[in-house]
């Protein structure tokens, strides 16, 4: 039953893990933008696509683990598809492959927009320290403790 039925089910859970992970590449731009813009509404926005997006893609991988454990073994995607779906196998190899890439995308784009905001939070702190706006965070206490 699983060679009969896996294969059009595995490319529907590719190909809509595939379109989750674009859409997931424009939030990530668009927190770009955001952060450079010091628009916290608007990352605060993201924020929830993200968190919604980001179910939907475990919904995704869980439904593909699940059709794994149906084979009755334990193994890698690419082993999976070369396996049990050999006739169909370059296809659904083409998009695992895709999604390896974008994750990659969003993993780097991730790290950047992380050092980004990072940068922006002490640049600003720092302006308002300098201004008296904000009190200067002292690493230790006044009887030298942390």
């Amino acid at each position: 039953m699983v060679k009969q039925l896996a294969p059009e089910i595995l490319l529907q859970h590719l190909t809509k893990m595939c379109e989750l992970l674009q859409i997931l590449e424009d939030i990530v731009n668009k927190e770009r933008i955001a952060i450079t813009a010091i628009d916290a509404e608007q990352l605060t926005q993201l924020t929830a696509s993200r968190e919604s997006l980001q179910q939907q893609l475990q919904q995704c991988q869980q439904a593909c683990f699940q059709l794994m454990q149906e084979s009755g073994e334990s193994v890698e995607l690419s082993h999976f598809i070369d396996h049990y779906f050999q006739q169909d196998s370059e296809a659904l190899q083409a998009l695992r492959q895709q999604l390896q890439m974008q994750s990659q995308r969003i993993a780097t784009a991730n790290e950047e927009n992380a050092m980004h905001l990072r940068i922006m939070h002490d640049t600003l702190s720092e302006t308002l320290q300098m201004f008296g706006l904000s009190n200067k965070k002292n690493t230790y206490g006044r009887d030298g403790t942390l």
